[in-house]
């Protein structure tokens, strides 16, 4: 592959891509990203209606393939991309929209256009800037790809709109605006070119003539005597391209399906004869015209690539950030959606607890409630009322029946303090009530701030009610207890306060003689009087206002201790219990995302695929391109047979792979292309017999192969020594070999060194190359191989280099708190057995290696057994399906 051609056809794919997902010129696309498609360097084709487009395209492939008529024909543009293949090989045509059809007769091409074109803007005179992809592979054509633009017309004729002018002009204009827009300004000659629309347009668009190739048709068709060489040499109306005459077919030709190469020789022979031509004929006509513009828009791309790079590295940032807010796609393993489930709960409740303890607003509302709204319902209490002269006279009486009391009316005390503790019952409710309020706000707002939890609003309903349910019993609970508190100063009455209290002062009765009656003393005068009863108010008061500066303090303590602290303990421990009776389905349904977040994900997950895949290319071809350019070192035979060999793997196709092989000297051991550094296949002098001896024919390939996958502590390296012990299997640990390959101090072993010492993560081919070596070497046809695949990579790379796929996958099934247990219990002196270790690998093992098991459980080739059970009776279900499996 050239240069050129890896380049333009570098741009058809991305092109291709691009409109599969809504990124197309035309400005329609989604304009929530940046659009790929408008970083591409483009050929529009440009022109009046009648202007001689269709056939000058024509011209160019050598095939009649375009829909013709009168009126607006091009109603969608139409992206033609053309491959030009060997000499011999037979012309064909594909579509974008039917990608596994090909089109032999270029009259089904003609109506396929047509159909498409009417699929989306119906029989009517409707235009639409969605575009069509049609790719030509011929030995007749140059490597090119032109975007034909509906004509440029001046009046809307019977079934347009109005608006078709402007429609059309603004659709033409999103695509030659744009400064990657090569503009192919096609002009008939018969007319001025001072009325040509396309020069019109061009001029406006490009005033330096810098994008703007100038074609003049139907140069035969001019009036006799009159030539177009003002024109084409540029006097009339310079451009800083050179100007290029086209012949077109005649109508007589169309009309009988003249052949088309023919119709090429014609042209030529008509520049060459032409009296006014004749000096131009070099660089005149449809094949000169496609050379030049295959040669210009190779070096346009060329020059391009550096800020198409920079677009594409900055979308991919952009995705990356979008898809880590949006997060990862929900797990199909009940277990997993389980994990998901609590981690979202997790994090929900340390906001919500950040909250209180005032690492987020809200908490500080609650002592709020404790030192404001407390405080003012106590003052509120009518107290002043319940103590009144008349109520204490009435009250005291009542409580002393038909016998007035003697001293101290104690009956009447009891029943005025009960009375008036009764009203700490409404500020002790109203606290409970307002904490509560409180709490469910934050819940509410919690449940907002989690980021986590915005995908999901079946869980958020959940979540939601689950809390409020715990909140509900909290404040019962909480309720009782404070009311409990006012009872108890009710039930028993402090009598060391009443004891403290001045007495009455006693005067003595006076009389004059021994049988004169004793008189009235003043005090016992006073003891129904008014002063009296002030005097009971006053100490009922002070009585009670001790009691309310009591229940300030206990008040709050209650609330705190029966709601707060309980919601900081045991919010979510209803959600937890409501949660672990739900399996399968009735789980899976907390998770339906919302459609919209769904689709977003899945745009974003897609566009970031491209661009990654663009990206690649891009590197791809530069790299070759900058290896091209340099002159080769000699090396001798043997330092290249003791050399590392490597193989780049690029990806030369957005749907299909290709591989370029590159064999390099050991200076190149890891290239590095503009930001990424690309991907290596290693093969050293270690394993160069196996590719020898078995370069067609692998003994593995014929073997059979289990994949053995489970958490961390799940059991697998004693089940497969089991497993190797009775039946004779061959057990693999990609760790192991890449430790011993490490160990060996081979040139292979030091750049795996280097790579982990340098942080870098083992490439997959690497891992995948070592154990097809293991197998090789290793003399049996049955291997079991532990703890690969690690992730959707491993697995892809594995069955694209070994060439096989597992006969089953043995999945060691074992919850997270055994595994937890098992890894705490067995004391090897690990480093990474510890808590925080285990559930960091375990979170690893959800995210990772889950998805590995769940797209073998949609094969059919997953089998699952209970690790949770002990070693003995796990190995007898291991036994009992390695006997009827193997």
């Amino acid at each position: 592959m050239t240069t050129m051609e890896s380049l333009i056809g570098l741009v058809n794919r991305i092109q291709r891509a691009c409109t599969v997902l809504g990124d197309y010129g035309g400005g329609t696309g989604d304009n929530a990203f940046n659009s790929l498609w408008e970083a591409l360097p483009t050929v529009a084709v440009v022109g009046g209606q009648s202007s001689g487009k269709s056939s000058v395209l024509e011209s160019i492939v050598g095939r009649d393939f375009l829909p013709r008529g009168s009126g607006i024909v091009t109603r969608r543009p139409l992206v033609l991309q053309l491959h030009k293949t060997e000499e011999g090989t037979e012309e064909y045509a594909e579509f974008l929209h039917l990608p596994k059809k090909k089109f032999i007769d270029f009259a089904l091409v003609r109506k396929e256009i047509q159909d498409e074109t009417d699929r989306i803007t119906g029989k009517s005179k409707q235009i639409s800037p969605v575009p069509i992809h049609l790719s030509i592979f011929s030995p007749n054509v140059v490597n090119l790809t032109l975007i034909d633009l509906p004509g440029l017309t001046k009046v809307a004729v019977e079934g347009q709109p109005e608006t078709i002018v402007e429609d059309i002009e603004s659709m033409v204009r999103t695509y030659v605006d744009k400064p990657n827009c090569i503009i192919l300004a096609i002009s008939p000659a018969n007319q001025d070119i001072a009325t040509s629309d396309a020069i019109k347009l061009a001029k406006e668009v490009d005033p330096t003539g810098e994008r703007t190739f100038g074609v003049l048709t139907k140069l035969d068709l001019m009036d006799k005597g009159t030539n177009a060489l003002e024109v084409l040499e540029g006097r009339s109306y310079r451009l800083q391209h050179p100007w290029v005459g086209i012949v077109n077919r005649s109508q007589a030709d169309i009309n009988r399906n003249a052949d088309m190469m023919l119709a090429r020789r014609k042209e030529r022979e008509y520049f060459d004869t032409s009296p006014d031509y004749g000096h131009l004929a070099s660089k005149m006509g449809s094949e000169y015209l496609a050379k030049l513009l295959s040669k210009h828009l190779e070096s346009v791309i060329r020059s391009r690539i550096p800020s198409i790079l920079s677009l594409i590295n900055k979308s991919i940032e952009e995705l990356e950030r979008e898809l880590d807010r949006l997060g990862r796609p929900v797990a199909v393993d009940a277990g997993a959606q389980l994990y998901t489930i609590l981690e979202m709960c997790r994090a929900f409740d340390k906001i919500f607890k950040e909250h209180l303890d005032g690492g987020r607003p809200g908490g500080d509302r609650i002592y709020g409630v404790f030192d404001n709204q407390l405080p003012a319902a106590l003052k509120k209490l009518p107290f002043d009322r319940h103590l009144s002269l008349q109520s204490v006279k009435r009250i005291v009486s009542e409580a002393d029946g038909y016998q007035p009391h003697l001293i101290a009316p104690e009956q009447g005390y009891r029943r005025l303090i009960e009375g008036a503790l009764s009203y700490f019952r409404g500020p002790a409710e109203a606290s409970v009530d307002a904490v509560h309020f409180v709490l469910k706000e934050l819940v509410r707002k919690s449940i907002a701030e989690t980021q986590e939890l915005k995908r999901f609003p079946s869980l958020q309903v959940e979540l939601a009610l689950a809390a409020n349910t715990s909140l509900e019993k909290f404040r019962e609970e909480s309720k009782k207890s404070v009311i409990r508190l006012v009872e108890m100063e009710s039930a028993y009455l402090t009598a060391e306060f009443f004891r403290k209290l001045p007495q009455e002062m006693e005067r003595p009765v006076t009389s004059n003689s021994k049988n004169q009656a004793a008189s009235p003393s003043p005090a016992t005068q006073d003891l129904y009087g008014d002063g009296h009863f002030r005097r009971i108010a006053s100490n009922v008061s002070a009585y009670v206002s001790m009691v309310s500066d009591t229940l300030r303090n206990t008040i709050p303590k209650a609330c705190v201790y029966c709601q707060v602290r309980q919601a900081k303990l045991a919010l979510l421990n209803y959600f937890y219990s409501q949660i672990s009776k739900r399996e399968g389905k009735p789980l899976g349904l907390l998770l339906d995302e919302d459609p919209a977040l769904m689709g977003r994900r899945l745009e974003c997950a897609q566009r970031l695929e491209l661009y990654k895949k663009a990206r690649d290319e891009i590197d791809a071809v530069a790299w070759v391109r900058e290896q091209n350019g340099r002159s080769p070192k000699k090396a001798s035979s043997s330092s290249l047979l003791s050399s590392p060999l490597f193989t780049l793997n690029f990806l030369q196709d957005l749907s299909n792979c290709c591989v370029i092989h590159s064999r390099i000297s050991v200076d190149f051991q890891i290239v590095s292309v503009g930001s990424k550094v690309v991907r290596l296949i290693m093969e050293t002098s270690v394993d160069a017999p196996i590719k020898d001896k078995h370069e067609e024919s692998h003994r593995w390939k014929k073997s059979t192969i289990v994949f053995v996958l489970g958490g961390p502590g799940s059991g697998k390296s004693t089940q497969c020594a089991n497993i190797v012990q009775h039946f004779s299997y061959t057990h693999l640990s990609a760790g192991d070999l890449l430790r011993a390959e490490r160990r060996s101090g081979s040139e292979f072993g030091a750049m795996i060194q280097g790579m982990i010492a340098e942080g870098r993560i083992v490439p997959s081919e690497i891992t995948v190359k070592l154990l097809c070596k293991a197998m090789e070497e290793s003399g049996n046809d049955r291997f079991i191989i532990d703890g690969f695949p690690r992730n959707e990579e491993n697995r892809i790379v594995f069955e694209n280099v070994a060439k096989i796929e597992p006969a089953f996958v043995l999945f060691f099934d074992c919850p997270e708190e055994e595994l937890e247990k098992r890894i705490m219990n067995r004391n090897q002196g690990r480093e990474d057995d510890n808590l925080e270790t285990i559930k960091k690998r375990f979170k690893v093992f959800v995210e990772s290696t889950l998805p590995i098991v769940s797209y073998y459980e949609s094969k059919g080739k997953l089998r699952k057994i209970n690790a949770a059970k002990p070693s003995e009776e796990v190995f007898e279900e291991v036994k009992y399906l390695f006997a009827s499996e193997t």
